[in-house]
């Protein structure tokens, strides 16, 4: 079995996301905008709407809270585990003894 650091756990949660979710919005803007120009639908009102949605308007919210997602989950893999008021944030990246500085 694969022996991963907490550093390279956290930088394969975070590259998987933002990977993910650039992926998504680069294969939406690459769709030529006659692809995208959707017929039109008027209401009983006049008003006029698409016939339908291509890009739901849910999916910049959802990628966004996929990368802050992310983000804290990779936070919390870097947290100290013998630290329970999680006042000192910091973790050694080498897998040795965290130092203080000095």
């Amino acid at each position: 079995m694969l022996e991963l650091s907490d550093r390279e756990k956290a930088l394969i949660v975070v590259t998987a996301t933002l990977s993910a979710v650039l992926g998504l919005w680069g294969g939406l803007w690459i769709v030529p905008g006659a692809a995208l120009d959707v017929p039109m639908e008027t209401g009983y009102d006049g008003e006029s709407s698409p016939a339908y949605v291509p890009v739901p308007t849910w999916l910049p919210f959802i990628t966004g809270l996929a990368v802050l997602a992310s983000l804290v989950g990779a936070r919390n893999i870097l947290r100290d585990p013998e630290d329970p008021d999680g006042e000192s944030d910091a973790v050694a990246a080498d897998g040795g003894a965290v130092s203080d500085g000095q």
